[in-house]
């Protein structure tokens, strides 16, 4: 989840920039934005590809060369059934949800304004400035170690 990435980035960016125009989206994940008791994994290697895309964007913004950090919440796809967390999914409101399609249409038109990191979906933009607050940090450390 972060070699693949970052090597992907390392084989395509040099081209963009050399062209003056180039668009890169990494899908991190909400995940990647706080950290959660017992994922010891895949938040943290998400908040890694949040980092490398902030740094790309930072590096390459001024070449013609958008990139931008996808981090969806829970998305309509295959990747609960592989994972055998279909009960899990079952159990989650439905309004946490989102449809790929959803997902993929905000990503491209955030890479195209620029920005740097998106949350897709209305519920998670809203959340995501709560979370990312030094306030309410350590309330939803405390609140998911339980």
């Amino acid at each position: 989840m972060m070699t693949s990435m970052a090597h992907l980035c390392h084989l395509f960016a040099p081209g963009m920039r050399e062209r003056g125009f180039g668009r890169i989206i990494n899908v991190a994940s909400v995940a990647g934005r706080i950290a959660r008791a017992n994922d010891l994994n895949y938040g943290p290697s998400k908040a890694y590809v949040v980092a490398l895309s902030e740094a790309l964007h930072l590096t390459l913004k001024h070449h013609g060369v958008n990139v931008c950090a996808l981090c969806p919440g829970f998305t309509h796809t295959d990747f609960h059934e592989v994972a055998d967390m279909q009960d899990m999914k079952a159990a989650s409101p439905r309004i946490l949800w989102y449809d790929a399609d959803v997902v993929v249409r905000e990503g491209r038109a955030a890479v195209e304004k620029g920005w740097c990191v998106y949350c897709s979906g209305r519920l998670y933009r809203f959340l995501d400035p709560l979370l990312q607050s030094l306030g309410t940090r350590p309330i939803v450390r405390r609140f998911t170690a339980r």
